[in-house]
């Protein structure tokens, strides 16, 4: 296993984002993936990982759409994937996702005692 203590610690914070930040619950989810995106799937213990990859790929599932014009290049994808899926996303589901950012990081905790 990779360094469970560390996606413990970004998760928490990502909880920490979801409960304390400013704006709305999308806002608050983009943050929160900010905190954790860097965890590894080998940072997670082997009954975390399908949850986990839920998470992410619910957050990360639309492609970007918007254009920028970057140092004289067009560049796909400015906005980013989660922007993307985010700005079309209800919040029921902005919900549930933040639930089960949560119920992760709790059992993380409880599997790194």
């Amino acid at each position: 296993m990779g360094n469970s203590l560390y996606a413990e610690e970004k998760l928490s914070m990502a909880v920490y984002v979801l409960a304390t930040g400013r704006g709305n619950i999308m806002e608050r989810l983009a943050e929160a993936f900010r905190e954790f995106h860097s965890v590894s799937m080998a940072d997670l213990p082997e009954h975390l990982r399908e949850e986990y990859g839920w998470i992410k790929e619910s957050l990360t599932k639309n492609p970007a759409k918007r254009r920028a014009l970057i140092q004289g290049e067009i560049v796909e994808g400015y906005e980013g994937r989660i922007g993307a899926t985010l700005s079309h996303m209800r919040y029921k589901r902005a919900e549930e996702i933040a639930r089960r950012i949560y119920a992760l990081a709790e059992e993380l905790s409880r599997a790194n005692q």
